[in-house]
């Protein structure tokens, strides 16, 4: 999975989706992972 390193924290990512869509970003919670919005995400993908 990708990550970034921002101010000493790394975030992981998931990118997915048309390259040309408009930027939809969704944030967990502590406990979930990216899987909570697994329906969501086929709706905009």
């Amino acid at each position: 999975m990708p990550k970034i390193d921002v101010n000493g924290t790394t975030i992981f990512y998931q990118d997915q989706g048309p390259k040309d869509a408009p930027v939809l970003v969704l944030s967990h919670s502590l406990f979930f992972d990216q899987q909570m919005f697994e329906h969501q995400a086929k709706t905009f993908d």
